[in-house]
């Protein structure tokens, strides 16, 4: 009987006092909170208060590594009420570090969560980001007469200033 118990504990899984899986975000000391900033701007510095792995909390996160990155003050509205959430990058300021933000989530205790996957460098807890939400970045252009394009002058992705020759025309 001791052996078949024994052997049912390790087989259970962790669960929290709901009954339901617990998550690594669990984990996360509650007095972690995050302020969103949204409201009248897209880019943001923040500090990294937090990270995580799909197992466990981290210290840091680097080249290819999938995680959680959680910042004091985000410009990211995050999934709720039926509202998709802001995707974009959290990146150092001279760009050795870039993060793909794909998703971001609510969490209880006030957290947003910023899921993605490192695509260069390495960040750790504590350092200073440049927080890019750019779901609502995409501007529509309208020329000012009309013609067919003969040349595109910027690369996807590429910042623009305003004002910018964006495209040729050919009448």
């Amino acid at each position: 009987m001791k052996v078949q118990r024994e052997t049912a504990r390790k087989a259970r899984k962790v669960t929290n006092y709901m009954g339901a899986d617990a998550t690594v975000y669990e984990s996360i000391d509650p007095s972690v909170t995050s302020e969103f900033v949204g409201y009248d701007r897209l880019i943001h510095t923040s500090e990294v208060t937090v990270m995580t792995t799909d197992t466990e909390v981290t210290e840091a996160l680097s080249d290819g590594e999938s995680g959680t990155i959680f910042v004091r003050e985000t410009p990211f509205y995050a999934t709720m009420g039926g509202q998709n959430a802001d995707t974009g990058e959290i990146r150092s300021a001279d760009g050795s570090f870039v993060f793909c933000v794909e998703d971001t989530v609510n969490l209880p205790g006030g957290r947003a969560g910023h899921i993605g996957r490192v695509i260069s460098g390495m960040v750790k807890t504590g350092d200073t980001v440049l927080v890019l939400e750019i779901m609502k970045m995409e501007t529509p252009v309208v020329a000012t007469e009309d013609g067919t394009v003969a040349s595109i002058n910027v690369n996807v992705g590429e910042m623009v200033e305003a004002g910018a020759l964006l495209a040729t025309l050919n009448n």
